[in-house]
């Protein structure tokens, strides 16, 4: 991701004062900037945060505020009862120049010398509605959409913040035609076409995935597939052989349960304190059509899989899913998962003692999923 990403640009629309003289001109009459930062961060509105420093070396061209040669559409003040003189005459002169400045009021009552009085609300509505910052999407407050620039390509940074559900969202990216879906956890690249900009956007909680807009040759997006789409089957059922290996104080695995159904190992029903690692083995039987995908639902907190001695590799956070069409077979199936969790459940430090440690193990549930259409966009 880092190497992919090193020496492009983040496409910040927004600016917003860092206000450190306000904190001591204004002392308890001022607000800081995360009321701001979070109402634009919500509204998929990317900003950069600048300094009183950074504004002296600014100039304003075509409206925009340019900064180290990158321009800014609009500039946030968070509310203070007090500014240095020397701000109020930089925002004259941005405002002169058509730049939009907002002063957040926050309840105050604020006569800006230049630029406009907003309440705190109302922000991110205004940018949207004076086309100040791309409209991605006015739903999904929690998917963060990152965009970076080099040359004539764009990246498109895709992270779903949410923690309970999924996100399942068209957005509208300022780009269209070929582009690639990388999910590089996972391995996986796939081509995808889009006429007007529009995406699918299909993540599930800590899942992240970059978008590729370029000039590809024809030849280059011959060797990808589009994605696969996959449609959840009728759930297995399937009762485990468990094994466990503390870390550090065992050498071989030992068989704690036979035929049982998933629970926490660290849980009232398992060992509270232990960590390592955790060895399930079940048999799947699958008809005649083999093309699945295996979703093993929660897991704290790796996973790998082995199917039919196969090594199909590990997953560190969700969604803990494979494609297992070439290692699977009609019939019984050997099923092998092996889970690490973590040592804090053993070493308790001043901190961790009081921290919510995930359940440990396998937890699923346990689903089927077959391959349903190829993604046309």
């Amino acid at each position: 991701m880092s190497h992919l990403l090193e020496g492009a640009e983040l496409q910040t629309d927004g600016s917003i004062f860092y206000m450190a003289e306000a904190e001591w001109m204004s002392t308890p009459g001022f607000r800081d900037m995360d009321g701001a930062a979070k109402a634009l961060y919500d509204a998929h509105i990317d900003f950069d945060i600048l300094p009183l420093d950074s504004l002296e070396k600014a100039k304003v061209e075509n409206r925009k505020l340019m900064v180290n040669g990158h321009a800014h559409r609009f500039l946030v003040i968070p509310y203070a009862e007090r500014y240095p003189q020397k701000l109020h005459r930089l925002v004259q002169a941005f405002t002169g120049k058509g730049l939009p400045v907002f002063w957040l009021t926050e309840g105050g009552t604020i006569r800006p010398m230049g630029g406009e009085a907003l309440d705190l609300g109302c922000l991110a509505a205004v940018v949207r509605e004076r086309g100040l910052a791309h409209l991605y999407t006015t739903e999904a407050p929690y998917l963060r959409i990152g965009h970076f620039v080099r040359g004539e390509t764009s990246w498109f940074m895709l992270f779903w913040e949410g923690v309970q559900g999924e996100v399942d969202e068209v957005i509208e990216l300022p780009c269209k035609g070929d582009f690639l879906r990388l999910d590089l956890l996972h391995g996986k690249i796939s081509r995808g076409f889009t006429v007007d900009g529009r995406v699918q956007v299909r993540l599930v909680p800590y899942q992240s995935e970059l978008l590729l807009f370029d000039a590809f040759p024809e030849t280059v997006l011959e060797g990808f597939s589009p994605r696969t789409e996959w449609k959840e089957l009728d759930a297995p059922a399937l009762v485990w052989d468990i094994e466990l290996l503390e870390q550090g104080k065992e050498e071989l695995f030992r068989k704690v349960k036979e035929q049982s159904e998933l629970f926490s190992i660290t849980g009232k029903e398992g060992w509270p304190r232990f960590s390592g690692r955790m060895r399930y083995r079940t048999q799947l039987r699958l008809g005649n059509d083999a093309n699945v995908a295996l979703d093993l639902g929660r897991v704290g907190v790796t996973a790998k899989l082995t199917v039919n001695g196969r090594d199909l590799g590990m997953r560190i956070c969700p969604p803990y899913r494979w494609d297992i069409s070439e290692a699977a077979r009609a019939g019984s199936n050997l099923i092998e998962v092996e889970v690490c969790n973590t040592l804090v459940h053993r070493i308790q430090d001043g901190l961790s003692s009081y921290m919510q440690i995930p359940p440990s193990g396998l937890l699923g549930p346990v689903r089927l999923y077959g391959k349903e259409s190829m993604e046309g966009r």
